[in-house]
C-alpha cells in the first residue's frame, strides 16, 4: 500500500489558556502519515474507499512536496 505508519496526534488552539477545553481540541484529531512515495499516496486516495471518503477532502500534502513547491 506504501503507508509506513500513522502518528495520531491532539489538536491545540494556540493562544487559548493553557488548561482549558478550548485549547485542548479533544474531538479534532491530526493523523501523520509518511507515504512511500506520492504515487502511494494518491492510489490510496483514488483506489481506497477511506481515501475517497473524507481523506479526499482534505488536504493532503505529502512532506516531500511541501519543500518542493516553494522552490522555483
Amino acid at each position: 500500500m506504501g503507508l509506513h505508519h500513522g502518528e495520531p496526534m491532539a489538536t491545540m488552539r494556540l493562544g487559548a489558556p493553557v488548561v482549558s477545553a478550548e485549547r485542548m481540541q479533544l474531538r479534532r484529531l491530526a493523523l501523520f502519515c509518511p507515504w512511500e512515495s506520492e504515487d502511494a499516496l494518491e492510489s490510496f486516495l483514488s483506489d481506497d474507499p477511506i481515501g475517497r471518503g473524507r481523506l479526499a477532502r482534505q488536504a493532503a500534502v505529502p512532506a516531500s512536496l511541501g519543500t518542493r513547491r516553494g522552490a522555483g
